[in-house]
């Protein structure tokens, strides 16, 4: 048996492009320009910064800290439950690599979140952000980054297989 939730019963769009669970049970959905957040009874939403195109990625720092990239948006959750709130990190990126039209890749691997774009690697420690070139074709959108145990791989179109190295 399939279970639709409609618009009308969470207040959003139809569309959820992501999906992710806090550590407390709490299901986050990455809908339209929202995030929504679900307790298995009760639907909240919308703790993005209104320019926000939506969530493409969730990804988790080893302490549970859940970081997100998307369209204009680019940050970390803070709070569990439904008390969830956002926490933007764009003031904090180097004036030359704010041109964050779209993140579309995520991962963390241990403390550090690794975030990219059609342009560039970003490389987010928990103080700074490192800014690693990585320019590829408009129909590629941006490199892709994968964690693999303990390393992270990059695959985008027109460059061969790379491996991030020195975390």
């Amino acid at each position: 048996v399939l279970r639709h939730y409609t618009p009308g019963e969470h207040l959003r769009g139809a569309n959820s492009q992501r999906v992710f669970q806090d550590a407390t049970g709490v299901i986050l959905f990455a809908n339209h320009g929202d995030l929504l957040v679900f307790d298995g009874l009760r639907w909240d939403g919308s703790r993005l910064p209104t320019e926000s195109l939506g969530i493409r990625q969730f990804t988790a720092t080893a302490d549970g800290t859940i970081y997100i990239a998307g369209g204009q948006v680019l940050g970390y959750l803070h709070g569990r439950g439904m008390a969830t709130g956002f926490t933007s990190l764009t003031e904090r990126l180097p004036a030359d690599a704010r041109n964050l039209a779209e993140l579309r890749s995520a991962v963390a691997l241990g403390s550090v979140v690794y975030f990219s774009d059609a342009e560039k690697i970003l490389r987010w420690d928990g103080a700074r952000f490192t800014v690693i070139p990585y320019p590829s074709p408009p129909e590629a959108h941006g490199a892709r980054l994968h964690r693999v145990g303990a390393a992270v791989y990059v695959t985008a179109l027109d460059h061969p297989l790379g491996r991030l190295a020195g975390d």
